[in-house]
């Protein structure tokens, strides 16, 4: 998230890596395509909810008044349909790739990416560091995400696994 700015080609890029990384354990064989199977079986009916959510938005798309826009959108707000099948692919291919005991990794690792983009967000609304190395904003910084609205739905998002974990933690 840190070097992210709402492009969704970069999404791509990572979904690109960690699909061929995940071929690539599965042509080796450090992954066996029967635990792949179990492993889909057991969240079949999640699955079926995400295949009717892009289901719907494929149609959506179809049926819109710009099917390119719809498809597309613009590259500067990481909307389309296109960038919402790369999500859910993504969703699902991690949670494939990730195991059981690294999942609280890959938590720690997104609140500490959240921690340095709410850091680069208030030192660029405070100004506490130099113009030539952040731009400063008045009002409403945008951090590293290139839109306050992005920022702001991030860290929410970061919140309550960051509150989950602290509880956990504080037990």
């Amino acid at each position: 998230p840190l070097f992210f700015k709402a492009e969704p080609h970069k999404i791509g890029i990572i979904f690109t890596v960690m699909l061929v990384a995940f071929m690539a354990e599965i042509l080796v064989g450090l992954r066996p395509l029967k635990s792949i199977w179990e492993t889909l079986k057991e969240i079949r009916v999640p699955l079926l909810f995400f295949g009717l959510l892009s289901l719907i938005y494929i149609l959506a798309t179809i049926f819109s008044v710009q099917p390119h826009f719809s498809f597309w959108s613009d590259p500067a707000r990481a909307g389309g349909t296109l960038n919402f099948l790369f999500l859910q692919a993504f969703c699902l291919l991690a949670f494939l790739v990730i195991k059981q005991d690294d999942w609280k990794k890959a938590l720690n690792a997104a609140l500490a990416g959240g921690v340095i983009v709410c850091l680069i967000a208030i030192s660029q609304q405070f100004g506490l560091i130099s113009n030539n190395i952040l731009i400063h904003y008045a009002n409403r910084p945008p951090g590293t995400l290139g839109n306050t609205d992005f920022l702001a739905t991030y860290l929410l998002l970061l919140f309550f696994p960051a509150l989950v974990l602290g509880l956990k933690e504080g037990n």
